[in-house]
């Protein structure tokens, strides 16, 4: 026959197994209503995001998410997978190698190739003039396509020997892969009127512009 003393502390032991399992059942639910209302919270992120993008949304986005209504897996994995391709990422040139040598006629001094989308550029180099008498002058634009429209530029006076700093800043978009250019000329002399250093020329792409 068991004896009650044992039969009292085996109860006792379960006792307290079984309350210490309640009371990590009980840790344990506000963590599984944290998930799931992180999950809620990362929907609703995605809808809310989808109001600020480039396909069938006022974002651009494929699909645009509204409040209290269904959204599918599919359309949710396919925004997040735009938003990620829409993440801003750089594409840089930045010769280096001593100096580049400006010409009288517009010149490509340096160029980046980019994909499709939204870009905002930007540049910037300095130049000594030429030793040679004279005003001395240096033109410098950012364009999309060779040879085309500035998307911007700026240009500076300086005298024999002295530096020229030149900063530029353009948006534009492109349609499809293209190439965008920083290009210079200078004068009065027909080859090398200054000597170019510090070159660097950044194109970021970014969701949209407004």
């Amino acid at each position: 026959m068991l004896d009650p003393n044992e039969a009292l502390k085996a109860l006792d032991t379960e006792v307290a197994t079984l309350r210490s399992r309640l009371v990590d059942l009980e840790k344990a639910q506000p963590r599984r209503r944290l998930q799931r209302g992180a999950l809620v919270g990362l929907v609703a992120l995605a809808a809310g995001t989808a109001w600020a993008a480039s396909g069938n949304c006022p974002n651009g986005l494929q699909y645009c998410f509204v409040a209290n209504s269904p959204a599918t897996a599919a359309e949710v994995n396919y925004n997040f997978s735009q938003l990620r391709e829409m993440s801003p990422e750089s594409w840089a040139s930045q010769p280096g190698g001593g100096s580049i040598q400006s010409t009288q006629g517009l010149s490509t001094v340096t160029s980046v190739a980019v994909p499709a989308g939204s870009y905002v550029v930007a540049a910037k180099l300095y130049g000594i003039a030429s030793p040679t008498a004279g005003a001395h002058s240096l033109l410098c634009s950012i364009t999309s396509t060779l040879g085309g429209p500035s998307l911007d530029f700026t240009n500076s006076g300086s005298g024999p020997s002295e530096y020229n700093n030149l900063s530029l800043l353009a948006t534009t978009t492109l349609t499809g892969a293209g190439t965008i250019y920083l290009s210079c000329r200078s004068g009065p002399d027909p080859v090398g009127a200054y000597s170019l250093y510090g070159v660097s020329l950044v194109a970021t792409r970014v969701a949209v512009l407004h």
